[in-house]
């Protein structure tokens, strides 16, 4: 690459074609266009390629017979689909089985150019709702909502999977076996991911989510996002928030998900200093706890400062795989931290890892191979 290109600015285009001229209540939100590894053609490399649309208003939206297209005319179009309040809805370049948020395209090859390329959203009736596009980008995705300069953000990466173990004996899960294992993300970003929920009274069993993001100079901001706060589900009595870690178990000869993790809610605290060296790492845990005032509470603030891991032992509620009826042989499991990405944070394209395991006829784990973590 020539030191012109290198030199070569984001040109981010984001318009929206209102007649009031403001920002459309549904737009895109990212473009993740460079699939991680090697462009092979697999299925799973262009599962690896996809974009994702939020929903920012307050009422949820039918987008039956809306249109996506990239800049070469690649044609997606929404089926019978209704977007949630605050939601956002994932589309993969590849095969897949349609489900929730998840969609699939059900392309064979990649669509979104590595260099440049434009995406464009139409509504049922042809109107371009809104357009994203992104010119000589230094990383994998492109961010559409796209975060202010002075903005400090977070950057959340996932430790290394550890500390495996089959379980036999759960109360919880009689009769299964389980593969429990640790799991830590952390945050090494130049400012705190917190989380502020709130319901307007105890009548509301969730809270609604804001991320709160420092400015440079003080002060901040806060955005709604589409994750949701819960109390109780997994053992502890104090407030969740949805579906922060998501754990994935494959096999590694067919690729195949025989499993997926367990815990689905998650309380963020400073539980482990993990690079106090970090500009901004305070010295000392700012997120302790998530009781704060109980089951009653209005309100919550959770979080994981710059420098901290929010660490989830193998031995918590939950924390685990059934693995149940599962052969002897190698499984890949793969731990995602904010999967759907509802936050804003600095890097995207560094929120996975993995770990290659061999089960072993005698309820033993041994590990074969790690990915890529902090």
């Amino acid at each position: 690459m020539t030191k012109v290109a290198v030199s070569v600015l984001l040109i981010v285009v984001l318009v929206a074609l209102l007649a009031s001229g403001a920002s459309p209540a549904i737009r895109f939100a990212k473009i993740h266009y460079d699939s991680p590894g090697a462009d092979n053609g697999s299925n799973r490399s262009l599962n690896g390629e996809w974009f994702s649309i939020t929903n920012t208003g307050g009422k949820k939206r039918s987008l039956r017979h809306w249109k996506v297209h990239d800049k070469s005319g690649h044609l997606y179009t929404f089926g019978s689909f209704t977007l949630g309040a605050h939601k956002t809805v994932t589309v993969h370049t590849g095969r897949g089985r349609d489900s929730g948020l998840r969609r699939y395209w059900d392309m064979h090859g990649y669509v979104w150019g590595n260099a440049a390329d434009a995406a464009t959203l139409k509504s049922a009736g042809g109107h371009v709702v809104d357009r994203c596009s992104y010119h000589a980008p230094s990383k994998s995705e492109k961010v559409c909502a796209a975060a202010s300069s002075s903005d400090l953000l977070p950057d959340q990466r996932m430790t290394s999977l550890r500390n495996f173990h089959v379980d036999t004996t759960e109360p919880m899960a009689p009769g299964r076996k389980l593969l429990r294992f640790t799991a830590e993300s952390v945050n090494l970003g130049a400012g705190p991911l917190e989380l502020h929920g709130s319901r307007p009274n105890t009548s509301m069993p969730t809270m609604s989510v804001r991320q709160r993001i420092q400015k440079k100079g003080g002060g901040f901001r806060s955005r709604p996002v589409p994750s949701f706060m819960f109390w109780a589900g997994d053992g502890h009595n104090h407030w969740h928030v949805s579906d922060f870690v998501s754990t994935v178990l494959e096999r590694v000869d067919t690729g195949s998900n025989v499993g997926v993790g367990a815990k689905q809610g998650f309380c963020l605290t400073d539980s482990n200093g993990f690079r106090l060296s970090l500009p901004g790492a305070p010295s000392s845990a700012v997120y302790k706890g998530c009781s704060q005032g109980g089951q009653t509470s209005l309100g919550v603030t959770m979080g994981i400062s710059v420098g901290w891991g929010d660490r989830y032992g193998y031995k918590l509620p939950f924390q685990w795989v059934d693995i149940t009826g599962l052969a002897p042989g190698q499984y890949k499991l793969t731990g995602t931290v904010d999967e759907q990405n509802y936050y804003l944070e600095s890097n995207n394209s560094n929120n996975t890892t993995w770990t290659i395991l061999q089960l072993n006829a005698n309820d033993t784990v041994t590990v074969i191979q790690q990915g890529p973590h902090a």
